[in-house]
Parts: C-alpha cells; structure tokens; sequence
C-alpha cells in the first residue's frame, strides 16, 4: 500500500515504488564554455520516485472516480508530503508531479487501468 501523507491514493491494485537515480549532476565542461575534457558537478540529483501499477475496480465509474482524483492531488505549485510504500521506505518531502495513465483498459472480473504516478524531491534555492 502505497501512501502520500498518509493517503492511501492508488487503492488495492497492484504496484510497485522505485527510487530512481541517486548521485551529483555532470555537466561537461564544454557547456560552460571551458575548451577541455571532463565534467563538472552541478549538484545533486533530485530524489525521484515512481509508482508503477494498475488502478483495479470492479465498476468503469469507480475506476474513473479514482483517477480523477488522483489527478486532484497533482497542484501548482506541486505540495509536499511523505511517500512511503508500506514496506519501510519512508520518503520525506517528495512532491507528486505527474501521473499517466495507458490507452488500454485490461478487463477480467475486475477492470484494471495501468499507470505511471512520479514523485520528486524539488530542491529548492
């Protein structure tokens, strides 16, 4: 079970949290107008997570219900909360910034919808 700030929003289907690259950014020297070989660090990377899965009710409306409001989380400017994965890994002031859904419905005994749901760490100045 997936939460943000305690909500749990992509409801019973099943999915899975990855934490993407973590480290500095590099940034050739050549773009800050530096005629020679190598890189510079510009920072780090911002902490991005994604939750991949599939939203599953038994209902077309319910599944539509629940995606509208998943998309009602995504704000400008985005806000920040806790995202965890209910399996220990507890991440601290991500941001939910987008969310995708496929063309396909896959329909059984329940209808599922797969989805891609990114959050990020925004570092701010």
């Amino acid at each position: 079970m997936v939460t943000f700030d305690g909500v749990e929003i992509f409801g019973t289907g099943a999915y899975h949290l990855v934490v993407l690259e973590r480290g500095v950014m590099l940034v050739p020297r050549l773009r800050f107008g530096v005629l020679s070989s190598g890189s510079l660090v510009a920072g780090e990377i911002e902490l991005t997570a994604v939750v991949r899965g599939r939203l599953v009710h038994d209902k077309l409306t319910d599944l539509w219900a629940a995606v509208s409001g998943i998309e009602a989380l995504l704000t400008n400017p985005p806000t920040m909360g806790v995202l965890s994965d209910g399996l220990g890994q507890v991440l601290t002031d991500m941001s939910f910034v987008s969310f995708r859904t496929e063309q396909r419905l896959e329909r059984g005994r329940l209808i599922a919808l797969p989805f891609e749901a990114t959050f990020v760490r925004i570092q701010t100045i």
